[in-house]
This record gives structure tokens, C-alpha cells and sequence, in this order.
């Protein structure tokens, strides 16, 4: 009896590690990718590469009629954004080197669904100043029909991305690009055609919602808040 219970007990722990609704944050690929991670190393800043973040989803609950989703990330700066780390002030002197795509990359991450394959979907982000160390990025992605998603299902979210290129070691103005950072995935909500959305989704699923980045640390993420917003709020930032 005993052994059964254990089995029983194992088989639960492996599904439960399998099929868990949350959001993860990786560079390189998805989740179970080659070469996924949650430390993006060091930017080579000199080089003018660009910090490139995946973020997926899994939801809590089926939802008949997916429309879109809203996601917040917060950047912890081991630096001040005014001064010294300028490179990572996505909201104001270096907006410019903040980007979104959509499109599920077509290597390591074919397991997660393409959401967003639709003509006419799309996406957008906006960096948002909280602290001179703290910069939230609040970002959407859309489709224009609806998408039927089942409970626990792997699906892509969005790629953020922040031009290296922009920093004065690859040629640009900014300052700061080889501070210290860690990148949290703080929350994605499923939005739905019918109002009726999912749960907002702020745990780790898998691989984990954090990314660190020139040796940042899981101390700086530790001391990102958490912020409760709307969507209405967000699509506002892109009409």
C-alpha cells in the first residue's frame, strides 16, 4: 500500500510540474527549448546586441474567446535611470530602444501556441518610470478573431526587446547598459471577447518569471511590488 501512495504520489508531482498554469520569462527560447534560460549573461553592449525576453502563459481556466492579454514586467536597476543608467530609462531618454513582437519565435518555441498568428494581430509596450531604480514596462498583445484555449495550455505571450544599440559602447548615447539588472514578468491576464477574463497569472510555471541580466541577482527582484491595473488602462496607452 505504502508503495502505491508513493507512485500515486510521484505521478501527481510530475503532472502538477508538467501541466501548471503561471508565466515564464526566458532569453534564448521558450521553456523546454534548447538553450532557454533565466540568465541573459552579459549584454554586449559594445557589440550593440540587443536584450531580447520571451514571456509565455499558461491560464487557470479554458476560455472559449481569447482576445488578447496584458502583461507588466518591472526592471529592478542596480543604477539610477536619471544619472548613471540612463540606458534603462524606457520611459523617457531612451524609449526609443523599447520594442515588442508578437510572433512566436519559430525555434524553441514551437511547444507554446501562436496566439497571435492571425492577420491583424499585434502588439505594443511602453515603459512606465516608478524609482530612479525601478522601470515598469506595461505592454499588450491582440488578435482580431476569437481563439479557444484550454486550462493549463502552453501559449506564447510577447517578446520584449531593448536595443543595445542605442547605448554609447555601440554607438548611441545612453549610459548604463552593462548595470546590474533583474527583469520580473509581475502579471499577464488573459482578455476575453466576452468580458468574462481569466485569472490574473503572477507565479512561475515552469522555468520561473524572472530573467537577470550583467550579474544581476534574485535579491533585486525580491524588491519589485506588485501593481493591480486594468486593460482599459492599458489600451489607453497605445490609441
Amino acid at each position: 500500500m505504502k508503495k502505491i501512495l508513493l507512485t500515486l504520489a510521484m505521478m501527481a508531482l510530475s503532472a502538477s510540474a508538467s501541466f501548471a498554469s503561471g508565466v515564464d520569462l526566458s532569453v534564448v527560447a521558450c521553456p523546454g527549448g534548447a538553450g532557454a534560460s533565466s540568465d541573459a549573461g552579459t549584454l554586449d553592449c559594445a557589440g550593440g546586441a540587443s536584450l531580447g525576453l520571451i514571456a509565455v502563459y499558461q491560464p487557470v481556466e479554458a476560455l472559449p474567446d481569447l482576445a488578447g492579454i496584458d502583461v507588466v514586467f518591472d526592471m529592478q536597476i542596480n543604477g539610477d535611470v536619471g544619472s548613471d543608467a540612463n540606458f534603462w530609462d524606457l520611459a523617457g531618454v531612451n524609449s526609443a530602444a523599447l520594442g515588442s513582437s508578437h510572433i512566436r519565435p519559430s525555434i524553441g518555441c514551437t511547444a507554446y501556441t501562436a496566439d497571435w498568428s492571425p492577420s491583424g494581430s499585434g502588439s505594443g509596450a511602453l515603459g512606465v518610470f516608478r524609482t530612479s531604480s525601478h522601470m515598469r514596462v506595461v505592454a499588450l498583445c491582440f488578435r482580431p478573431t476569437a481563439l479557444a484555449i484550454t486550462a493549463d495550455q502552453k501559449l506564447f505571450g510577447i517578446n520584449l526587446t531593448i536595443d543595445g544599440t542605442t547605448s554609447v559602447e555601440g554607438g548611441g548615447t545612453a549610459v548604463g547598459c552593462t548595470k546590474a539588472v533583474c527583469v520580473v514578468l509581475n502579471s499577464i491576464i488573459p482578455r476575453a471577447v466576452s468580458g468574462v477574463d481569466g485569472s490574473d497569472l503572477t507565479t512561475g510555471a515552469s522555468l520561473g518569471n524572472s530573467v537577470t541580466v550583467n550579474g544581476g541577482t534574485q535579491l533585486q527582484c525580491q524588491a519589485v511590488p506588485t501593481r493591480k491595473h486594468t486593460w482599459g488602462q492599458l489600451k489607453s496607452l497605445y490609441r
